[in-house]
């Protein structure tokens, strides 16, 4: 039995077929997009890490060169208490 259909319900069918059709083109540009984002917001969170590490190094570096400065200050005043020492006693 074959079933005939109007010209205005294939017509229907048509449209909602395009529009259907067309809803899911814009739903593939959209997850694209998405996903664009979601590789940028990966790369700056790689980023943020990467910069937060940076600053740590840098503030290790900080309170080492200030250690360094205070044993050369320290090794200093001994040097000079030592070329003191040095000049008295070559003093005839």
């Amino acid at each position: 039995m074959q079933e005939t259909v109007s010209k205005s319900s294939y017509e229907a069918l048509q449209q909602e077929l395009a529009e259907k059709s067309s809803a899911i083109g814009n739903l593939q540009v959209q997850l694209t997009e998405f996903h664009s984002l979601k590789d940028q917001l990966s790369q700056s969170a790689a980023k943020q890490l990467n910069y937060e590490a940076l600053q740590q190094e840098s503030q290790e570096q900080l309170k080492t060169i200030k250690a360094l400065r205070e044993q050369l200050v320290q090794m200093q005043a001994v040097a000079g208490i030592g070329e003191a020492y040095l000049n008295k006693w070559r003093r005839p």
